[in-house]
């Protein structure tokens, strides 16, 4: 899902626009250059919101900015919840809780100008083992949301907002302090991050113990101890072994 060019449009700007449902799996999809050039300049990768639950976002690549670069804007990646829902358009016309029991699992997300996830008004939350890079990173917003983040690797910072409450543990984000004086210790760890080429530059970093989850990004078996994020090695995704290239 893709867009060739910026959208001149008021209207919104999302490629999978998901509301007042339940139960969806939405796996497997590249998404890339979704942008708003009218109104308020804000659009989404993909997201679930209008009151439903049990939504799963899995083994996605969004690229917010791949091809089309350097337009004013704010690009988010994957979010549960959006940028909200009015209460005509919600399950139970009201929205209290845009999202409940959704999870954001094995994505990567890249080159989005603002939050790589966005978690709003989302109920018992769940992101876990996703990469984001030269993203806003991780955020958890408002008191109706509770999210459980666990096993990602983060190029950014990892954070609640407006009363949210964010369960933390195990990830590889930066401060908000070492991102204001330009350190981005998890862009080193791949060859060139935002030439897109995810090589490990070295051996990568692993959890000490883990449940392994689902399988990775890759559709590969994740180890006893697996690598912090969504893949072991991106070049399984090819299917070509180690060293390959993903070029932006």
């Amino acid at each position: 899902m893709t867009n060739s060019a910026a959208r001149q449009t008021d209207n919104p700007v999302t490629p999978f626009d998901l509301v007042a449902a339940s139960r969806w799996m939405v796996r497997g999809n590249l998404i890339t250059d979704f942008i708003k050039a009218g109104g308020d300049r804000t659009s989404y990768g993909a997201f679930a919101k209008g009151g439903g639950s049990a939504n799963r976002f899995e083994r996605n690549v969004v690229l917010c900015e791949y091809l089309l670069r350097d337009v004013p804007g704010a690009r988010v990646g994957l979010s549960l919840g959006g940028g909200g829902s009015g209460g005509n358009f919600c399950r139970d016309s009201a929205c209290a809780i845009e999202q409940e029991g959704g999870a954001i699992e094995s994505n990567l997300i890249a080159f989005c100008s603002d939050d790589g996830i966005y978690v709003n008004r989302g109920a018992d939350s769940r992101v876990q083992n996703n990469t984001l890079i030269d993203t806003g990173g991780i955020v958890v917003r408002f008191v109706e949301s509770a999210a459980a983040v666990e096993g990602n690797l983060v190029d950014g910072a990892i954070r609640s907002r407006d009363g949210a409450a964010l369960h933390a543990s195990d990830n590889l984000s930066s401060s908000v302090g070492a991102l204001y004086f330009g350190r981005h210790a998890q862009r080193e760890l791949f060859r060139d991050a935002l030439a897109l080429d995810l090589a490990w530059a070295t051996q990568p970093p692993r959890h000490a113990s883990m449940t392994p989850a689902s399988p990775d990004l890759c559709r590969a078996t994740r180890p006893p101890r697996p690598v912090y994020g969504a893949f072991e090695d991106i070049g399984t995704c090819a299917g070509t072994g180690p060293g390959t290239e993903v070029g932006r």
